[in-house]
């Protein structure tokens, strides 16, 4: 369905930056035949089409409470539960933005 990548740039007393790149199959119904078999999509999984930008909000208020978590501790690590991501996914609205 989607993956994130991330790369970091860090000393032993200090992270310099982090690099989070987010790729997800949104409204895809179709994949290559070497994919098939095992690729999804947000849509092939809730039955319908999905709203991009609505998916996008969501995805960025979510980043952004956890990011704010992580900063404010500065230690540790922040994990989103899945019950927030499925939310994002089950109201469709028609619009394949």
């Amino acid at each position: 369905m989607g993956g994130i990548l991330t790369e970091m740039h860090a000393e032993p007393a200090q992270v310099r930056f982090v690099i989070v790149g987010i790729g997800l199959n949104v409204n895809q119904e179709k994949f290559p035949a070497e994919l098939a078999a095992t690729a999804t999509s947000l849509r092939v999984a809730s039955g319908h089409t999905q709203s991009r930008l609505e998916l996008l909000v969501r995805l960025l208020r979510e980043f952004e409470r956890d990011y704010n978590e992580f900063s404010e501790r500065r230690t540790g690590v922040v994990s989103s539960s899945d019950s927030r991501a499925s939310r994002a996914t089950r109201k469709g609205n028609g619009a394949s933005e």
